[in-house]
C-alpha cells in the first residue's frame, strides 16, 4: 500500500489544492482533493483485472470550481434540502440562503464541497488515510454556531473504503453529512447505469410534494417503482408512468432504514454483470438517497450515473417526527459509511 500527494492546482485565493492518492496491493486506488473533500477518481479492477474509474468527475480544477451537480463533492452542513431554507430552533427562526428554487439545498452556495479542508495524512499499518479538517464558523450559510468538523477517507487492503464523520459545536445546530459520488461501475462515462443491478434494504420511503420536500409521511416502497428489496436493473421501472417518478422521470427519493441509532447495516448492493464490480454499502444513518440524474450537461450521458447518498432524512429540522438532525453542545456527531467493492 502506498499514499502519494502532489500539488493539484490553485484556488483564486492561491491557496495550493492537494490531491492525495491512496493506492492499496488489490490495485484499488482512491483519488480526493482538500478543496471541497472531493473524491475525484475511484479505481478498481473489473473481473479480468481491468482498472477503470467507476466514477465521475472533472479533468481540471476550473471545472470543481464550478461543479453544478456536486461531482464527488463533501456535502454539508445540511445534505439535501431545507423547506424554504427557514428554521426554529431553541425559541429563535434562522434563515439559511437560498440556492435551490425557494429552497436550502446542500449547504448552500458556499457549502463544504467550495471550502478549502486543512488535512493530514494518518499513520496505519493496517489501512491508508486522510483526514480533513474545517471550522464552519457561526451563521456560515445561515447556520448558527461554530462547527468543527473532521472526516477521516479511510482504505484498507482488502477494497474497504471508509468515511468517518465527526462534529461538535458551541451552539445548538442542525447537521447532515454526506458523499455525492457518482457511481457507474462500467468504467465507461458513456454509458448509462440503467443496466446495473441494485438492491435496497428499506421498506419505507419518504413522501415528497413537487418541489421534492418531505410531506412528513413514510409510504411503503411495496407496488412502487421505488421497491428494490429484491435486486433489480435501475432501468427496469425507471420510465414507468408512476406518480412517484414523474416528478423526475427518475429516482430523487430518500430510503428509511429500520436499524438502531449507530449501527452499521446495509443499505444498498449495485452490480455491474457484465464487468462483475460490485459495490455494497454500509451506513449508520437513518436514510439514503437515492439519484440518477435523467440529464447532466456534456460530455456525460443521459442516466450516465447512481448515488447512494448515506444521511439523515431532508427537511428534519423541520420534521418533528424525524430522527433529530440537531448537535447541542457537548455532544460529538459520529457517523460512518462504509463502501466495499469486490467483483462477481
Amino acid at each position: 500500500m502506498n499514499l502519494e500527494k502532489r500539488i493539484y492546482g490553485q484556488v483564486p485565493n492561491g491557496q495550493d489544492v492537494v490531491a492525495y492518492v491512496m493506492r492499496n496491493d488489490q490495485w484499488m486506488s482512491v483519488e480526493l482533493l482538500n478543496y471541497g473533500g472531493l473524491i475525484t477518481q475511484i479505481v478498481v479492477p473489473d473481473r479480468k483485472g481491468k482498472r477503470q474509474n467507476i466514477v465521475l468527475g472533472y479533468n481540471s480544477l476550473s471545472s470543481y470550481l464550478e461543479n453544478k451537480p456536486y461531482f464527488g463533492a463533501l456535502v454539508g452542513r445540511y445534505a439535501n434540502r431545507i423547506a424554504t431554507g427557514n428554521f426554529n430552533l431553541k425559541k429563535k427562526n434562522y434563515q439559511l440562503s437560498i440556492n435551490h428554487g425557494r429552497h436550502h439545498l446542500h449547504g448552500g452556495f458556499v457549502g463544504y464541497d467550495k471550502v478549502m479542508w486543512d488535512s493530514e495524512t494518518l499513520n496505519d499499518p493496517r489501512s491508508l488515510a486522510v483526514k480533513l479538517s474545517y471550522l464552519s464558523p457561526h451563521l456560515e450559510e445561515g447556520f448558527p454556531g461554530n462547527l468543527m468538523l473532521t472526516v477521516t477517507y479511510r482504505l484498507t487492503d482488502d477494497n474497504q473504503f471508509h468515511i468517518h464523520y465527526e462534529a461538535q459545536t458551541d451552539q445548538a445546530t442542525p447537521i447532515n453529512l454526506t458523499q455525492h459520488s457518482y457511481f457507474n461501475l462500467s468504467g465507461n462515462p458513456d454509458q448509462s447505469i440503467l443496466d446495473h443491478i441494485l438492491e435496497i434494504q428499506a421498506d419505507l420511503f419518504l413522501e415528497t410534494n413537487k418541489e421534492l420536500i418531505p410531506t412528513g409521511k413514510l409510504l411503503s416502497v411495496q407496488n412502487t417503482p421505488l421497491d428494490f428489496r429484491i435486486p433489480k436493473p435501475l432501468g427496469e421501472d425507471i420510465m414507468r408512468s408512476d406518480s412517484f417518478l414523474k416528478t423526475m422521470v427518475g429516482y430523487d427519493h430518500c430510503y428509511a432504514f429500520a436499524q438502531k441509532k449507530g449501527t452499521l447495516k446495509q443499505a444498498a448492493r449495485l452490480v455491474h454483470p457484465t464487468s462483475g464490480r460490485v459495490l455494497e454499502v454500509k451506513t449508520d444513518t437513518p436514510g439514503m438517497q437515492l439519484y440518477t440524474p435523467r440529464q447532466l450537461a456534456p460530455p456525460f450521458v443521459n442516466y450516465g450515473a447512481v448515488c447512494l447518498e448515506t444521511q439523515f432524512f431532508p427537511d428534519s429540522p423541520n420534521q418533528s417526527d424525524f430522527p433529530s438532525t440537531i448537535l447541542l453542545p457537548g455532544k460529538i456527531f459520529s457517523s460512518e459509511t462504509q463502501y466495499n467493492f469486490s467483483v462477481l
